[in-house]
């Protein structure tokens, strides 16, 4: 966490990058370390003077939101107001802010329980269907994957949701716009730190760190 601190982004980037690898597999062996982790990465989101920096940011707090669960609820409502905000940004630079928080919103849903969060579902459906509107194939695909994450927390009451889902779902495939699914022992190290699903793939990560950066992280095959 003091890596953090460090005033360079690359530093930082990396940091972050370190705690989305696996956050998402410790359990509750998280749970001593929540607080302080989400204090250091919502100060970094909002201070950190790079997109990309904030943007690891975004994906850091969803892979401590993955790894916490239940107990991620009292933090929920705080860092949702940090989400819904980006999820508002329409300048071309923030698309892929927005594509990220798109993503985390969804796997805090999903880590909290449909109870915690029902009192935001109706606005976060909204915002998503906003960004299949928006010309971003990122912001798209990660949209795609909220709307995976929903059914799975929704069940049948995704129905309703179905019939303005389709026919963007329905273009993407004819565009061709949809990542391949690779085969299990062909998913890159970084791919299987990811928790998300798209509708037709795993969602692939933006901006990958270099392979220097996987040897140091990623055990090897």
């Amino acid at each position: 966490m003091q890596v953090l601190a460090d005033a360079r982004g690359e530093v930082q980037q990396r940091a972050c990058y370190a705690i989305e690898a696996f956050c998402e597999h410790l359990g509750p062996d998280i749970l001593p370390f929540l607080a302080p982790l989400l204090d250091r990465l919502t100060t970094l989101l909002q201070q950190a003077p790079e997109r990309a920096t904030q943007e690891r940011a975004v994906s850091a707090i969803a892979a401590v939101a993955v790894g916490a669960k239940a107990a991620f609820a009292p933090h929920f409502d705080a860092i949702y107001a940090l989400m819904r905000h980006l999820l508002r940004q329409s300048a071309s630079d923030m698309l892929v802010l927005r594509a990220r928080a798109m993503e985390c919103a969804g796997l805090m849903c999903l880590a909290v329980g449909r109870n915690t969060c029902a009192h935001v579902l109706q606005e976060l459906v909204g915002l998503a269907m906003a960004g299949l509107q928006v010309d971003a194939p990122e912001l798209r695909e990660y949209t795609f994957g909220f709307f995976a994450q929903m059914a799975e927390l929704m069940g049948a009451e995704m129905g309703p949701l179905l019939p303005p889902l389709l026919p963007f779902l329905i273009r993407a495939i004819q565009q061709e716009e949809c990542t391949e699914l690779a085969p299990a022992d062909q998913v890159s190290c970084e791919d299987r730190h990811r928790s998300g699903w798209s509708g037709c793939g795993r969602l692939r990560m933006l901006d990958p760190p270099t392979d220097k950066d996987r040897s140091s992280i990623c055990p090897p095959r």
